[in-house]
């Protein structure tokens, strides 16, 4: 998996690419934790270069929105495929985090 952030006014941007399994899921996580910790009130992830995600990326992603929101940040995630789509579906989270179709969409949001 390969990761970037960079941050956008009150909002930190993390770009996920390759997949989001056993193997990059504890990356992901030790890698958005200290970006939960700053000034930031919403943390987008930009999943556009996502290939996979496998039952431990999302749980690593449901620890980390346990986290943002312990933390008061809004955690959303944007750019899916449609297979990474149709996870998020399966597996009820969409109800549970807000999503978008691109990165500008994302931070338009108050």
């Amino acid at each position: 998996m390969e990761f970037d952030s960079r941050p956008f006014g009150q909002a930190m941007v993390c770009v996920i690419k390759g997949r989001l399994d056993v193997n990059g899921a504890p990356e992901f996580e030790s890698r958005c934790q200290p970006l939960l910790d700053g000034e930031h009130k919403m943390l987008v992830v930009d999943m556009s270069g996502l290939e996979f995600v496998s039952s431990a990326g999302l749980r690593a992603i449901i620890s980390m929105g346990k986290r943002a929101k312990a933390k008061g940040v809004s955690l959303g995630f944007c750019g899916m495929s449609e297979m990474v789509r149709d996870v998020f579906e399966i597996a009820g989270m969409l109800g549970l985090f807000p999503a978008w179709g691109t990165v500008e969409e994302a931070l338009r949001q108050p």
